[in-house]
């Protein structure tokens, strides 16, 4: 047998996948049966292709015990012509149905799926039964003895009728780019896990080729391809064959060793590989190199966590350290009263942060900033109750000079407090020096509670304070509120809250740059939507931001509930203290440095307010 000519390359089936389906050749044959050549016509898809000497073997349904080869004088044709070359096939019955199987071998026993099992080519690479060998790049010849496909046909008018044959395997076309010039020896194609099959049993004989079955018996998590007779190349084209999986959602690695014994691999995400159908992967390999050792995020062999030794931090390894800390097992703490510097830049690569501190244990230290700045921070919470942020919840902290970018995206199902900076500033935490964000915030919330969202600060609450600050946003904050409450929403802090802040924010110098967009949509609550700050409770702005802040950005404010207000104001969205009006603070009137040009406010009952004015509905 040669080979049939593939398009694409693939693993295939050994040979016993065929023949444990058939009994021996004898040269005896059952009573009444004429022997003489008989022919058929044999039919496979696109783009496989007959080749000379390939071989079928052929049941009747009342003559399992005998098969009998067939062959083809034609070559790269789909239709083909097969007859007998040893003996004849046993006289079938008029109406009896033909099975046909590809490739024909060596028969050892009656495929049966309950005593044969049949291996998977290339799941075993040390059994030389089992091998699947390339030779040359972009060759074929390989697939031909272990592509498994069956057809079946009817006796009709002394002729067996044309054959359907359909494939059973699955073709994997891998077109690898080496790093450089070098000779494989091997490919593997692996999964984490045992997803490949490694061997399978077979239902008995179906009249519907579709119907025909391997039953997974066996997995592994490889596949190995031999290469023979290859050169020095940088392009490599290999094929391989597999039973058909559902391999969607999980990985494969790709790896092509060399014969000085060097691996170069690549990552697939995996499909489902279906039978008869050619997969085709162009990737691109490189050297497996040793792992860098982990780096050392102990951060407290750098100081002594005190004013005059305080943790240098300068790796965001050590910052996720910090993290896990105040998490997890023995070493759970809130740090109070450590100190915490940071010495370099550190950019969190965009991995998935996980806020440090809690409700339950908020974090209680002391962080200098140093005007360093941590960059590319993401927070995305699908359901949370809590305060988000690169801090979720502080008490009696201390944080100063320190710069935020990056992106949150949180779906709020409760009360929940949302800042760049801290979602929650509690218990005398005090802010100061410059504290920059550049975190686009987006909050969806789905149940109930009031939703507080800042560009910087979530809520500032229980005698916190940002006094004499310079704070600065610079973003897109977008506020969802789909729940039962009201969404207050500031450019700086989403609200003030509780007991008095100690000043508030007095004399704080607060930036909203241009280009900026702060928005807020309810379905059922109120919408408090301010420059700097979205709520506060009475007597908590007695001390003001400063004259000189400015709010350059675009507000956007919306609520669909007929009973609900809809309030935009450059400096706070609403406050019952007797010095504002919707939010409105009569010390900032005609002031040149705030601008509510091209902002927005709508309500469904036409009750919307900018800058303490009633306006109609925009």
């Amino acid at each position: 047998m040669r080979n049939i000519n593939f398009i694409q390359w693939g693993i295939a089936l050994t040979t016993a996948l065929f023949i444990s389906g058939c009994s021996d050749d004898d040269d005896s044959t059952q009573s009444g049966n004429k022997q003489g050549v008989i022919t058929t016509e044999a039919i496979i898809p696109e783009p496989l292709q007959w080749n000379t000497d390939n071989t079928i073997a052929l049941y009747a349904k009342k003559a399992d015990s005998e098969k009998t080869l067939f062959y083809t004088e034609d070559s790269q044709v789909n239709q083909a012509t097969f007859e007998a070359v040893k003996k004849a096939f046993p006289t079938p019955q008029e109406g009896d149905y033909i099975r046909a199987f590809y490739p024909a071998g060596k028969a050892k026993d009656k495929a049966n799926a309950t005593s044969t099992l049949l291996p998977a080519p290339g799941t075993d690479p040390t059994d030389p039964q089992n091998l699947l060998i390339q030779k040359g790049n972009a060759t074929t010849a390989h697939l031909s003895a272990f592509y498994y496909m069956y057809g079946v046909s009817t006796y009709e008018e002394g002729v067996i009728k044309p054959i359907d044959f359909q494939p059973q395997m699955s073709i994997l076309t891998f077109k690898i780019t080496l790093p450089e010039v070098l000779t494989p020896s091997t490919i593997e194609i692996s999964t984490a896990g045992k997803e490949f099959i490694k061997s399978v049993n077979c239902n008995n004989y179906p009249v519907n080729a579709t119907d025909f079955k391997l039953i997974a018996n066996e997995s592994t998590n490889k596949v190995t391809l031999n290469l023979k007779d290859f050169g020095a190349l940088q392009k490599l084209e290999a094929s391989a064959l597999i039973v058909p999986v559902d391999l969607n959602g999980k990985q494969m690695t790709v790896s092509v060793t060399d014969i000085n014994k060097e691996v170069y691999t690549a990552t697939l995400e995996g499909i489902t590989f279906e039978k008869g159908k050619q997969h085709t992967f162009e990737i691109t390999v490189a050297k497996d190199e040793e792992p860098e050792p982990e780096p050392d995020d102990d951060y407290t062999q750098t100081g002594e966590g005190t004013a005059e030794s305080p943790w240098i931090i300068t790796t965001a390894e050590q910052l996720r350290a910090i993290s896990r800390d105040s998490h997890e097992g023995d070493a759970i703490t809130d740090f109070a009263g450590k100190y915490f510097k940071l010495d370099a830049d550190i950019s969190l690569d965009g991995e998935n942060w996980e806020p440090i501190g809690s409700s339950t244990l908020p974090f209680a230290g002391i962080l200098d900033g140093n005007n360093k700045t941590i960059s590319s921070m993401k927070i995305s919470i699908a359901s949370t109750s809590k305060g988000v942020g690169f801090f979720a919840h502080t008490k009696a902290a201390k944080i100063m000079n320190l710069t935020i970018t990056g992106t949150i995206n949180a779906t709020a199902t409760d009360a929940t407090q949302t800042g760049g900076l801290i979602g929650q500033a509690a218990n005398n935490t005090i802010i100061s020096g410059n504290i920059r964000s550049e975190v686009n915030i987006t909050v969806k919330a789905t149940v109930k509670g009031d939703i507080k969202t800042g560009g910087i600060i979530g809520e500032l609450a229980s005698s916190s304070s940002v006094e004499g600050c310079n704070l600065s946003y610079k973003g897109d904050i977008k506020v969802d509120n789909q729940g039962t409450q009201n969404a207050h929403t500031g450019g700086i802090i989403g609200g003030m809250v509780s007991n008095p802040a100690i000043n508030g924010m007095a004399d704080a110098i607060c930036t909203i740059e241009k280009g900026s967009t702060i928005s807020a949509e309810s379905q059922t609550g109120t919408v408090w939507l301010g420059g700097f700050l979205g709520n506060s409770a009475p007597g908590l702005l007695a001390k003001l931001p400063a004259p000189t802040s400015q709010m350059l950005g675009i507000l956007s404010a919306k609520t669909k509930n007929t009973n609900k207000d809809a309030i935009i104001c450059y400096m706070v969205g609403w406050s019952k203290d007797a010095a504002t009006t919707k939010g409105f603070n009569e010390t900032y009137k005609n002031n040149a440095n705030y601008n509510l040009a091209g902002s927005t406010v709508t309500s469904t009952n036409e009750k919307a307010y900018k800058n303490g004015e009633e306006v109609t509905t925009e």
